[in-house]
């Protein structure tokens, strides 16, 4: 373990954890009015958590490196594919990865699945 970061068994439990209660919210912000204000709490807690995940995908634990990278593609799924037309506030939640973070995941995919064990 390093200095400072906390062991992978704390760790693993936590990204699954907050990946189901954004996933949650989520589900909420859809089934019932939120405000703006909400809306845009979320975000913040959606971009914060991708960054915190993509911080991961270069971990030298296996597990913990492909615990982040699934989430980060399960969770982009979700909301790289909001219909602002349908409801322009939950267009607020739309995100895009970004050159960096899309460059980390195809890098991983490179170290991960192209490679000869």
């Amino acid at each position: 373990m390093e200095r400072g970061s906390l062991p992978v068994q704390i760790v693993l439990p936590a990204l699954q954890c907050t990946y189901f209660a954004l996933l949650w919210q989520l589900t909420s912000s859809v089934d019932r009015p939120s405000s703006k204000e909400e809306l845009l709490v979320l975000r913040k807690h959606l971009r914060h958590f991708c960054h915190i995940c993509s911080c991961y995908l270069g971990h030298k634990n296996k597990d913990l490196s492909e615990k982040a990278f699934m989430i980060l593609c399960d969770l982009l799924m979700v909301v790289s594919h909001q219909d602002s037309s349908v409801d322009e506030a939950l267009g607020l939640l739309e995100y895009h990865p970004s050159m960096s973070l899309q460059s980390k995941m195809l890098l991983f995919i490179q170290d991960h699945v192209f490679t000869e064990e």
